[in-house]
């Protein structure tokens, strides 16, 4: 691959090149329709460093979630069901705006995965919150 590919980054096959004109690159993709295509994410190097991953990962899912619950403390007399639904539309936004858009234009795969990662995950957060966060008995 280090022949072929000079920088790291996302790679289209077939492709034009770089300084193709606008007919050269409608003649491939007319060439191309309804045959295989290839896209290519290519690394110079690879680095098994999971726990990096897993920290910056659960750094953003921290900082994702105290945004969440900061918004949700702004709302006065919430019960758990509340909550639970709101935190599960912030998922569902979730899930459209990146791998629905991702499915969209990349024709990636997973997408069952990702939404069940989304509903799940975000339900849990907004059971958690509605506990934490829910109406509070008058005193």
């Amino acid at each position: 691959m280090n022949e072929n590919l000079q920088e790291e980054g996302q790679y289209l096959l077939p492709t034009v090149p770089l300084i193709s004109t606008p007919k050269e690159q409608q003649r491939l993709k007319d060439a191309q329709e309804g045959r295989p295509w290839a896209e290519i994410v290519y690394h110079k190097n690879y680095t098994g460093d999971i726990i990096g991953r897993i920290i910056i990962g659960l750094l953003t899912n921290i900082v994702m979630v105290g945004l969440l619950s900061w918004i949700f403390s702004k709302m006065e007399g919430w019960g758990l069901f509340t909550f639970f639904v709101s935190s599960v539309f912030v998922g569902l936004i979730v899930f459209m705006n990146t791998s629905v858009t991702n499915r969209i234009w990349n024709e990636s795969f997973g997408l069952t995965a990702d939404l069940i990662d989304a509903v799940v995950g975000w339900g849990l957060v907004g059971l958690w919150m509605g506990g934490y966060l829910g109406v509070k008995p008058k005193k």
